[in-house]
């Protein structure tokens, strides 16, 4: 039964949702986002549908998330459906909705927020089809996420190999679904459009009724419904899966029907040449009937009714200014002069552009292709290097295709390059009548230069961060080689002045051992990659997936990053020589080396001040007043302790540890020390575990304190300049919790960029200088060569301070101001982490591997992504339309480079607004002007191409369509309706005769016509926060008196209990019933049996009340063994087995649980209950433990990692 909602008002909105709540935003934006939640659920009470069209960037995920907990507020048991357009954004999506329940939802109250911070229902992300269907069976009552490719799949043209598939496909749904092969239906027999009709309405059979169905980047529907043959297979699918078809019903699917009520779709650009676009979105969705309107003359007077749309505007000097303002066309195709056109720098490059012109006209003007070309799709317009014929490596990315985005079209012949072959015979022609080389390519050759030319201010020298986007995908490569040589120039040259001229003989050698090198792999590469195998899409789908880390660090290994850097920075660089990796590696990684604690914190100084170098032990005698004697014997034996479990030779870097960890113990327990809390939290996030008090007899030969105490390290330097220390920790901060984590985070993000990305390279230079030799036995020098690098490289930090280029000081620093955005984009899990040790670790892995120039074509790498919204390196990212959508790049990047283009103007937008979003390093510049704009702080948006060819007809067509949009959405310029027609073909002839107008930007401030109507933000609905979160709280009391009530009934030791209401403990049976508390057998006496269980509280959507959930672990079960499994279901009563969906991130220690649940009511509930349910969930874990792995009784300790992270990964 579809839900009544109730409108509601703004103020009692906000009782629920503050979207600033994490500071990250402004005030106006958040109240904005706060504004179109409220419009849009109301929207919703009283349409069934709404439309969010904000512009890109301005946080419409969010808005949407908003608007789920206002509806779930009302509606706990609201069912929800979000449908991504790709996998990496589907991702975000649950991450994105973890983030908002957490920060932005303000009440605890378990109908949308648990105690842990947490959605309180369940979420599960589906890889496919058949995933969706057989997990919708398992548990309906879970927020799902699907992508939008899983509806479309191939399958053979081959009869034989297509009714395999078909009925391999087939049976996959009907194993997870065995009502589905009661139908009388032979699927196989199908012809191809038949089956997947037929498997749409199979899924649909499986499906629950979701209550509300989230549609991001709607936009891709907007072809609409239709027959076969007619409109894309993945809408028609679509529609048959969600029952909203027209043509739906079928005699083999009585059950078939409609699965959702209402539908909030989200798209910054929802329409580009009609509003019958925006009309075929809705109507795929079975909305046609109430929006038939929009085909009228009264067609934007409807919209306003279901669709808003806000604008991106930023305040300089006061003055407001929309995206058209503070955003630079280069629409004259040049790169260097705005708005001047590309020049062909010689008449060789004229004479070849002039060939291939010739050539590109006489395929185009065959019959074949009737005077027409594709937008975007001529080699030609990228590169006249190799593009048919390409490597097993591209070709697999890109699911065999020679452009991205390629589906454009459904001719072979265009989906592969009109000109790819004319263009090949003429590579080979040059190569063998000419010269040896390539064409050149004027448009990628000036791109380069103007990336890379010291003269034009080379991105290398400023680290002003650049995005391009390629059609063509080999286009990856190739601009990616231009790039990385050019690199190998600007860091030679660096490298000469750094270490000046009396290491530049040995660094010449170097260059030259690298260049062997580098040509050797080029050879070996050329002769193995015929032989290399690339990761594939989803075997349904197509779809390009996220490439693995491990793999893809594999791929990367082989391939595109061959870099001085990557070389001798990075690698294993040249043997017997002082490298870049053998300086990390060796010495400031190393365990015995002086400048092994280089990048360490001495806990000593930072809390009793740098002063205490100079007597460390007399410093930390008067700080906790203590017997000298007294307190040197009680540091060394803390210290023994904390070392003793090492084998072998204790190394330096051991002794330094063990006795910071003492002298925190120290500090920590003296009563007279103020900050005494600020060492203890220090202690637990350094140190965890440590012992407070020795255990092991102290060795006379144990070294003293003295020594390790007061070795100086970058950190305890930097605190004791204070400008220095202002710049890299900027925030002072008074929580002792806070500010030890703070620290932590701070320190091991600014020591891991320093020694691993482009501040490494001034670390390393300074050394190397320091030694006076690039060899590698001069690298192996004492202490006090570590501490005047220390001195050196905080002078040279100081100097580089307020400096303009791309200096170690301004990676650093840039880090240090932008830390937080930092750590939210990049590091979430950083939320997570309770130790020093757990933050190194997801820092060292995200942050490792750099490149100065990075590709992606086929598949999302999110390492790089995330290096890239750092200061540091990539500096320059190619990538085809992997990159369009769905992933924030906006941080530290102002330009992008649309090399390739779409041929609408809504992926050029998407593209655009990977890097202009809310918070972008844009809007941070801008923010802080007081006078004017110049120009060249604007966002750049260069749209590179050749004024002399064909090319000029497809910029000219992009140009008046985007201009057309900006006229169709906003109400400055007269509101004309938009134009008719999509085509994504040019016809050269009628192009060549209209006259070029209309193709500059459109200037002045753009108001929207679809604005937030007041009476939108009105409403009925009261919000009483504090009554649900008393009932909440109530239960979450309630739950606790029951866990005390039941230390009388039965025997459960308990190893972590949490103040949110979530306990971990092991009990005990022996035969048939669990133990009571006297019975004290340990585990494997007189038959007792041990079992860990995870008990908690979350939200149940029935009345206000909580739900008590119990998981106990079983262990690792084959999957040949899965349907015995699930036959011993039928031994447990009240209880279920389930299985845990092996990821990256989820349990490894077990994939089969038995699991339970009571509702819990402050009133009603009783401590029986509660027995019965751990008794049956124990003994019914135990029983399936020794049925299915022989007998095995595994105690808490093997389980307990992946217990503490059964919270996120428990909606089995």
């Amino acid at each position: 039964m579809k839900k009544d909602i109730a409108r509601i008002g703004l103020d009692e909105a906000k009782k629920l949702l503050d979207f600033r709540a994490n500071g990250v935003i402004e005030r106006d934006i958040a109240d904005g986002q706060l504004r179109g939640a409220v419009a849009l659920h109301n929207i919703l009470a009283s349409e069934g549908f709404a439309y969010l069209a904000d512009e890109v960037g301005m946080g419409k995920t969010y808005i949407a998330l908003g608007v789920l907990c206002l509806l779930r507020f009302a509606h706990p048991n609201l069912r929800v459906l979000v449908i991504a357009p790709k996998q990496n954004i589907q991702e975000k999506w649950l991450k994105d909705w973890k983030n908002l329940v957490k920060t932005n939802y303000r009440a605890t109250d378990l109908l949308v927020r648990s105690f842990q911070g947490l959605p309180t229902r369940p979420a599960i992300v589906c890889s496919n089809l058949v995933h969706w269907a057989i997990e919708a069976v398992k548990n309906p009552d879970r927020d799902t996420f699907i992508r939008l490719p899983s509806f479309s799949f191939g399958l053979s043209q081959d009869k034989g190999k297509a009714r395999e598939g078909k009925q391999a496909l087939w049976n996959k749904l009907a194993k997870g679904a065995p009502m589905l092969k009661r139908i009388d239906l032979d699927p196989a027999s199908l012809d191809n459009d038949a089956f997947k009709d037929a498997f749409a309405r199979g899924v649909n059979a499986l499906l629950p009724h979701y209550d509300l169905v989230i549609v991001d980047e709607a936009h891709n529907l907007k072809h609409g419904y239709g027959e076969v043959g007619r409109v894309s297979s993945r809408n028609r699918l679509l529609a048959l899966t969600l029952g909203s078809a027209t043509d739906g019903a079928h005699e083999a699917f009585p059950s078939y029907g409609r699965r959702f009520d209402r539908v909030l779709f989200l798209s910054a650009t929802p329409l580009e040449s009609d509003y019958a676009e925006l009309y075929r979105q809705l109507a795929l969705f079975g909305f046609g009937e109430a929006v038939k309107d929009l085909h009228g003359e009264a067609a934007e007077e409807h919209a306003k009714k279901i669709l808003i749309r806000r604008l991106t505007r930023i305040h300089v000097a006061g003055e407001p200014h929309t995206k058209n303002m503070y955003r630079r066309e280069w629409r004259g195709g040049g790169v260097t002069m705005h708005d001047e056109p590309l020049e062909i720098p010689n008449d060789e490059q004229r004479l070849t552009v002039a060939l291939v012109q010739r050539k590109v006209a006489e395929v185009i003007r065959h019959p074949k292709f009737d005077k027409t070309f594709q937008m975007g799709m001529l080699a030609s317009f990228e590169s006249f290097g190799q593009t048919a014929g390409r490597k097993k490596r591209d070709a697999a990315r890109e699911g065999d295709a020679v452009f991205a985005g390629s589906d454009q079209t459904d001719e072979p012949e265009e989906r592969e390059g009109a000109d790819v072959d004319i263009i090949g015979r003429l590579r080979q022609s040059y190569s063998k009548n000419v010269e040896d080389r390539g064409l050149p390519h004027p448009k990628m050759d000036a791109v380069v230069a103007s990336l890379v030319d010291a003269s034009l201010g080379s991105v290398f020298d400023q680290g002003d961060k650049a995005l391009i986007f390629v059609r063509r995908v080999a286009s990856v490569r190739e601009i990616g080689d231009k790039l990385r040589h050019g690199y190998d120039a600007w860091i030679e040259d660096k490298l000469r002045q750094e270490l000046g001229e009396a290491m530049s003989g040995e660094l010449r050698k170097i260059f030259e051992e690298y260049r062997d090198w580098r040509r050797s792999r080029g050879a070996a590469q050329q002769q193995n990659e015929e032989a290399r195998v690339e990761p594939q899409g989803d075997e349904n789908t197509g779809e390009a997936e996220l490439v693995p880390e491990e793999r893809r660090e594999e791929l990367d290994e082989l391939d595109d990053d061959v870099t001085f850097f990557a070389w001798f920075f990075r690698g294993k660089g040249p043997e017997k020589r002082f490298s870049g990796a053998s300086f990390r590696n060796n010495q400031l990684q190393g365990e015995t080396s002086p400048f092994g604690t280089f990048f360490e914190e001495n806990y000593v100084a930072l809390l009793l001040g740098p002063a205490a170098l100079q007597d460390p032990l007399g410093t930390l005698v008067q700080a906790v007043d203590e017997d000298r004697g007294r307190l040197t014997e009680r540091l060394r034996g803390i210290a023994a302790t904390q070392v003793q479990k090492r084998r072998g030779e204790i190394s330096r870097r051991a002794y330094f540890e063990a006795y910071q960890a003492a002298a925190l113990v120290a500090l920590a327990e003296a009563r007279s020390f103020r900050d005494k809390q600020r060492a203890e939290t220090l202690l637990e996030w350094r140190f965890p575990g440590a012992k407070r008090e020795p255990e092991v007899d102290v060795k006379h030969s144990f070294p003293g304190p003295e020594a390790y105490l007061g070795v100086r390290t970058f950190f305890s330097e930097v605190e004791r300049r204070p400008a220095l220390a202002q710049s890299l920790f900027p925030e002072k901060i008074a929580d002792s919790r806070e500010f030890a984590r703070d620290r932590e985070l701070r320190r091991e993000l600014l020591a891991h960029a320093a020694r691993l990305g482009h501040s490494f390279i001034t670390l390393f230079s300074l050394a190397a200088r320091m030694f006076g030799s690039l060899e590698a036995r001069r690298a192996e020098r004492g202490q006090d060569y570590a501490t005047r690098l220390i001195d050196q490289y905080c002078d040279r930090l100081e100097t580089e301070r307020g400096k303009p280029g791309f200096s170690a000081m301004r990676e650093l620093e840039s880090i240090a101001e932008h830390f937080h955005e930092i750590f939210r984009l990049n590091f979430e899990k950083a939320a997570e982490a309770k130790n020093t040790e757990a933050i190194r670790k997801l820092i060292r892995d995200e942050l490792s591997s750099q490149r100065p120039v990075a590709g992606m074509s086929g598949g999302v790498t999110p390492r790089i992504v995330k290096q890239f919204r750092m200061p540091g390196y990539p500096v320059v990212l190619v990538t085809t339309d992997v990159l369009k959508e769905g992933e924030d790049l906006h941080t530290f990047c102002s330009k992008v480079i649309h090399y390739g283009i779409a041929w609408n103007p809504s992926e050029m937008e998407q593209k655009t607004g990977r890097i202009d979003r809310i918070g972008s390093a844009t809007h941070r510049r801008l923010a802080k002007l007081e006078g004017r704009i110049n120009e060249h702080e604007k966002l750049q948006t260069q749209y590179p191409y050749l004024l002399e060819t064909v090319e000029r007809l497809q910029m000219a067509r992009l140009f008046r369509k985007m201009n057309k949009f900006v006229r169709s959405m906003h109400t400055s310029f007269g509101g004309e309706e938009p134009a008719r027609g999509r085509a994504s073909a040019i016809s050269v002839d009628s192009a060549f005769a209209a006259e070029e107008r209309d193709i500059r930007p459109i200037e002045g401030l753009l108001e929207t016509k679809f604005e937030v109507d007041e009476a939108l933000l009105c409403g009925s609905q009261q919000i009483d926060r504090q009554k649900a979160e008393a009932r909440a709280n109530a239960c979450l009391q309630r739950f606790a008196e029951l866990i005390k009530l039941l230390g009388s009934k039965i025997r459960i030791d308990w190893h972590n209990v949490s103040p949110d209401g979530e306990y971990v403990g092991t009990t005990y049976r022996r035969g048939p019933k669990v133990l009571r508390p006297e019975e004290r057998d340990k585990p494997g006496r007189n038959g007792v049996r041990q079992q860990p269980i995870l008990l908690y509280v979350e939200g149940a959507p029935m009345g206000g009340r909580a739900l008590i959930h119990l998981t106990s672990p079983v262990g690792r079960i084959d999957e040949d063994r899965l349907v015995e499994l699930f036959g011993h279901q039928t031994n447990l009563a009240g209880t279920r087995i389930c299985l845990v969906e092996e990821s990256k991130d989820g349990p490894t220690s077990y994939t089969v649980t038995v699991e339970g649940d009571i509702l819990l009511d402050p009133q009603e509930t009783d401590v029986e209950e509660l027995y019965d349910l751990i008794a049956a969930v124990a003994l019914g874990a135990d029983d399936v433990e020794g049925v299915f792995l022989s007998e095995e009784d595994r105690a808490f300790e093997s389980f307990a990692p992946d217990l503490r992270k059964e919270r996120d990964h428990g909606a089995h």
